[in-house]
């Protein structure tokens, strides 16, 4: 950790003797002329008095802009498709600030943008950017109770995250990785610090290669307002849990201070039901609370030296920690014994970061130079009362992050952009876990070390011909990792090398549709746990146990999507094929003792079909109305290890009406259907459920009172059937999902914005809990 800690101070000073170079500004925002808002990506044009073609930039999220220029009289020139294109003459002779007003709709060159009330969509020519704002519907939750509220993703009771069918995503957090599970992690970002999010199923060469659906980015509020600002928002619901949470921030010329702290009690409760029939026969009947707390503080500094140059500093620290008890009967051979079981986990991350970007002649040419360091230890127990052939336990893991990373980016011309980076990530892990006899006495000892390394370079080219872009990339990723079991010489060494293009276009048909195609090959290499062979037991029954011998999985994916676009409707099919070799496949056997032995391998090739369909329209000034559909199928073409079929298949559906009552009453209602679904080794039966959201506005606008309701009906159970070589096992899982949320938030301080203009970091993915 004190190398991680060198490395970020001696990459910020090294970065901190600025160049000096001498322009002018011209700087300002763009705004809608009837809503004032700011108008995102416009297109702003300089040209000479002779027409000679300057400078040019696009506006920020906010509709800001700005270029240096040397003095001279220049004619400014601003477009956005659905709007008048706006012109000016302008003589510079020191700093300017021109705020320009545009009229109508809002569309780009590589994105359209459709804006509700609560929700803003951006389809980019190779990601969708969900602004979620203060969804109704999110109201006292966290980050998994955003993600439910998309179409696209799926989230099931115990916190995991699949995308188009596939679990097998990458979830970042502002573009970086975390050492904990998707699970964890999502539980401990309250929803209202949460500013968009980022759906990228056809990711470009930019995006490290790593997770063979794509990648969901979730993007948190950095922003910072000129002078002092703040925001508190607190929370309680009928399961006992509640979250508190404040921001202060100080903006000035030079300077952004942003300190920020939260506090969530998380708590689950479901009662589950299993009877296995043919070898070892059981029944159990079992109740589930998950309790955990949620402790985190977070602060920035940002150094806008002078107009080329700006320096970003940034920590985070999460404690999250929280209990599971199990208890409940078990029926075997008409005994019946009543067991309870309880785990405590402990997570601690600590997350430095380090950020410079220097500008050139313009903010459209730059270099950046991103560090990051992550320490993370983990501590989690178990206890069985009675044992009943499953041993107490403890593990403790430690994780270690480091990623330095290089980012180079020129326009070249109005329609035309060169990017070229490289990345260098490094993680290494030390598990250690102890089995106890019945007498508390160490019985067995088992290590696990694992060290990896990645080193990537990309180029990326885009360029516009007339109503068509073009965005190709390449990127190149050496992948080393060494294992060891039980000592420190290792036992396991991978070397992967390999070549990942992507290539995405975009042709304008008119202003109102849109057709965006793209291909690029993926991977997902064995993760930690995957290829761990410390048996962890988590009852019983039920053992996961990792393959050290994986090999890494590969993709080639293909998305076509159509965009139709009016001023008051939105309609996107899309379709997609990923053709898949050498699947990383969770496999369930029983041994015989009665245990299922979950484990990983390698299981030949297969095609996967997808498609789905994104709808909203505004039916009226105070309604508006979304719709989302996505299904997905995938066939093995050669299963070498003889599941019970060999596709699995499932739909989902999700209906959201949003009513605007007046300038202060909101309410939103939604529906979300999961089909039945097959599977290689079960079935599931569909589930649906029922929400409602309900936002008043008080306080001259400054505080929100929220309230909101899931499942309303009581329907989200689940249940199925497991099977394998000579068993079935039935399931269901009832959740207490019906909950009530009472939600408070106040905002302090109204200023301009001012906001380090950073990228968004693509790196790896670390350890699952």
């Amino acid at each position: 950790m004190t190398r991680a800690i060198l490395l970020f101070l001696s990459i910020f000073f090294m970065c901190s003797f600025p160049l000096a170079l001498h322009s002018q500004s011209l700087s300002g925002k763009i705004r809608d002329s009837k809503t004032g808002e700011g108008i995102p990506f416009a297109t702003l044009v300089l040209s000479d008095s002779s027409q000679n073609f300057v400078d040019g930039v696009s506006s920020g999220k906010d509709g800001s802009y700005q270029l240096n220029i040397p003095k001279g009289n220049y004619s400014l020139k601003v477009d956005f498709i659905g709007y008048e294109s706006y012109t000016q003459k302008l003589e510079i002779q020191a700093d300017k600030k021109l705020d320009i007003e545009m009229n109508v709709e809002v569309l780009s060159l590589e994105e359209q943008t459709i804006e509700g009330q609560r929700t803003t969509i951006e389809q980019f020519i190779d990601k969708k950017v969900i602004t979620v704002g203060n969804d109704l519907l999110s109201v006292g939750g966290d980050a998994n109770t955003v993600l439910e509220q998309l179409a696209e993703v799926q989230v099931d009771p115990r916190g995991g995250i699949s995308l188009r069918g596939s679990s097998n995503v990458n979830v970042l957090v502002n573009g970086k990785p975390s050492p904990l599970s998707n699970a964890e992690l999502l539980q401990q970002i309250p929803s209202n610090e949460i500013e968009s999010i980022e759906i990228i199923t056809s990711p470009s060469a930019k995006y490290q290669a790593d997770g063979l659906t794509g990648i969901i980015n979730i993007i948190t509020h950095k922003k910072v307002k000129r002078g002092i600002n703040g925001s508190l928002n607190a929370g309680v619901n009928t399961l006992k849990g509640g979250n508190l949470g404040t921001t202060l921030s100080y903006g000035s010329k030079k300077f952004n201070y942003r300190l920020g702290s939260s506090y969530r009690n998380n708590i689950f409760r479901h009662e589950n039901y299993r009877i296995r029939s043919g070898i070892g026969p059981f029944e159990q009947w079992n109740s589930f609370l998950f309790d955990g707390d949620v402790w985190g503080i977070n602060g920035s500094i940002d150094w806008f030296a002078n107009e080329h140059n700006e320096f970003t500093l940034g920590l985070n620290f999460t404690d999250n920690r929280h209990a599971m008890s199990n208890e409940g009967n078990i029926i075997q051979e008409n005994d019946t014994v009543f067991q309870s079981s309880l785990s405590n986990h402990i997570h601690r991350t600590l997350n430095l970061n380090a950020n410079y970007r220097h500008y050139f002649e313009s903010k459209d040419h730059y270099l950046e130079i991103d560090a990051q360091a992550s320490d993370n230890s983990n501590v989690l127990s178990a206890s069985f009362k009675p044992n009943l052939e499953i041993r107490d336990n403890f593990s403790d893991n430690d994780v270690a992050i480091s990623n330095v990373a290089v980012d180079y980016g020129k326009k070249i011309g109005e329609s035309s952009k060169f990017e070229a980076g490289y990345l260098w990530n490094n993680q290494r892990l030390s598990n250690n876990r102890l089995f106890f006899n019945t007498l508390d006495e160490i019985e067995t000892q088992d290590r696990f070390q694992n060290q990896e390394s990645t080193h990537a370079l990309y180029l990326i080219s885009t360029f516009s011909l007339d109503k068509l872009t073009v965005k190709a990339g390449l990127r190149g990723e050496l992948f080393k990792r060494e294992v060891s079991f039980s000592s420190t010489e290792p036992q396991l060494k991978n070397d992967y090398a390999n070549l990942f293009p992507s290539v995405h276009l975009s042709y304008k048909i008119n202003k109102q549709l849109t057709l965006v195609g793209g291909y690029n090959r993926r991977t997902s290499r064995p993760r930690m746990y995957q290829v761990n062979p410390i048996r962890i037991q988590s009852n019983e029954f039920t053992v996961d146990q990792g393959n050290p011998d994986l090999k890494p999985e590969f993709s080639n994916n293909f998305d076509l999507s159509f965009i139709l676009q009016t001023e008051n409707f939105r309609i996107s099919p899309s379709f997609s094929y990923r053709q898949k070799q050498d699947l990383i496949i969770q496999n369930n056997n029983i041994n015989e003792e009665g245990v299922t032995i979950y484990s990983y391998f390698n299981n030949g090739k297969s095609d996967v079909l997808g498609t789905g369909l994104d709808l909203s329209a505004t039916f009226a000034k105070w309604w508006n109305y979304t719709i989302g559909f996505n299904w997905n199928y995938e066939k093995f073409r050669n299963d070498q290890i003889g599941f019970i079929r060999n596709f699995k298949r499932r739909y989902s559906l999700l209906f959201r009406n949003q009513f605007s009552l007046g300038s202060k009453l909101a309410i939103n209602l939604s529906w979300r259907y999961n089909s039945p679904e097959s599977s290689f080794y079960y079935t599931r039966a569909f589930n649906q459920k029922w929400d409602m959201g309900v936002s008043y506005k008080l306080l001259e606008n400054r505080a929100n009172l929220g309230f909101r309701l899931t499942d309303i009906l009581n329907t989200q159970v689940r249940e199925g059937l497991n099977s394998g070589d000579g068993f079935q096992q039935f399931f269901i899982t009832n959740p207490r999902s019906r909950v009530a949320y009472l939600s408070f938030s106040y905002l302090f301080g109204k200023n301009d914005l001012k906001k380090r203009n950073k990228k968004s970091r693509r790196y790896g993915s670390g350890i699952i809990d």
